[in-house]
């Protein structure tokens, strides 16, 4: 499922919510994203900190704090969430960001170093890689997988992959964005239309 879908189906999920503005002073704006049925399920608490640029999220579907480090309001914030990978950048706590798991992180090391073995490689040095990547994956499930952090290497694989790949921690291995966080995203943007098509939040001049 690409990111187009992801969105879609996220959008599908909140048709029945209705944003409530609980609070907006200078310093804090506050919104509750609710089913209109009152259920509990999915629902989201937004709420900004103008001043410092911070976004808390918390409710059914987990929480998150993601920093700006300054000034900044909730319509503005909105627009910045919807860059997904930009949304994780900023993010200082959360809850699950990746869906991962140790077979995945295997399959993706396997092709991306495969990919980088030399077509002219010797015999020998292809026997060594074969070997290589089987200690590596020995080793995977020793390793520590977080749903926050990612892929964290012990020190075998870390100096197995820097021996093939030295830009390996670039790749996320394993790595697919949670769903929660495209939802986090497109529920705060449905909840922020909402409420500025009913007037009860205003655009800055």
């Amino acid at each position: 499922m690409d990111e187009a879908q992801r969105i879609e189906r996220a959008r599908k999920s909140f048709k029945d919510f209705k944003a409530t503005l609980i609070e907006d002073t200078q310093r804090l704006t506050a919104i509750e994203w609710r089913n209109k049925d009152g259920s509990s399920n999915y629902y989201i608490d937004f709420m900004v900190d103008k001043e410092h640029g911070r976004l808390h999220i918390s409710g059914d579907l987990g929480y998150c704090i993601a920093d700006w480090y300054s000034p900044n309001d909730i319509i503005n914030l909105s627009c910045y969430v919807r860059d997904i990978c930009y949304f994780i950048e900023k993010m200082q706590a959360t809850s699950d960001k990746y869906d991962i798991d140790a077979e995945e992180v295997k399959s993706d090391i396997e092709s991306s170093l495969r990919e980088l073995l030399e077509e002219d490689a010797s015999e020998e040095e292809k026997e060594q890689f074969e070997e290589d990547l089987e200690t590596i994956k020995d080793h995977i499930d020793d390793c520590y997988i977080s749903r926050t952090e990612g892929f964290i290497p012990d020190d075998t694989v870390r100096d197995l992959l820097d021996k093939y790949d030295p830009e390996w921690w670039e790749h996320g291995y394993g790595e697919k964005i949670s769903n929660r966080v495209y939802l986090w995203s497109v529920g705060l943007n449905m909840a922020v239309d909402q409420l500025l098509k009913e007037g009860k939040l205003q655009k800055a001049a």
